[in-house]
């Protein structure tokens, strides 16, 4: 599509604007689904927010041929906390509401769905390609902390709390008498 002009800025008042490089013509804001506008970026995606997380990371993603689909491309799906996690590729990963109202999340190679599926909402950030870069050598390294602890960040999730180390027996001293 070649961009067309839009006179009211363009105009000849304009002193700045070179024939040669017109202004892109941009759909209008409500033409547009908001989150069609990130597609190609790399998201990470919420399933499962309890002790645990639940996460996928992905390079990028589109639309699926049926309709309501988002396909997540290039996905390193995370589950575990700080302290022990798993971490597993997948080529593709289908996100679709369900007609009972829940969320699924399928691996469309073998129609299983990840756990958290059936939830009412995934919540799904763009990430900036730099940090999408820096989880994901993370995640290949075999080291999902770092994708766990920007999860909690980014979503507002309240910090893991790690349990206490067992001390010995205690040394409380009588009260005074």
């Amino acid at each position: 599509m070649i961009p067309q002009r839009d006179a009211s800025v363009d105009g000849d008042a304009n002193p700045l604007h070179h024939e040669s490089h017109p202004r892109p013509a941009y759909p209008r804001p409500d033409a547009v689904r908001p989150w069609v506008t990130g597609l190609g970026e790399p998201s990470l995606t919420l399933l499962e927010d309890g002790p645990a997380l639940g996460l996928l990371l992905a390079d990028s993603c589109h639309e699926d041929a049926l309709p309501g689909r988002l396909v997540l491309d290039g996905v390193t799906w995370a589950r575990g906390d700080e302290t022990a996690s798993s971490l597993q590729d997948h080529p593709a990963v289908l996100l679709y509401r369900r007609d009972e109202g829940g969320w699924v999340a399928e691996d469309p190679a073998t129609g299983r769905l990840f756990p958290g599926s059936g939830r009412p909402s995934f919540p799904l950030v763009f990430l900036p390609w730099p940090e999408y870069r820096a989880l994901h050598d993370s995640c290949a390294t075999g080291h999902a902390g770092m994708l766990l602890a920007s999860a909690r960040l980014r979503f507002g999730l309240p910090p893991e709390r790690r349990p206490r180390p067992a001390r010995g027996p205690s040394r409380r001293r009588p009260a005074p008498s």
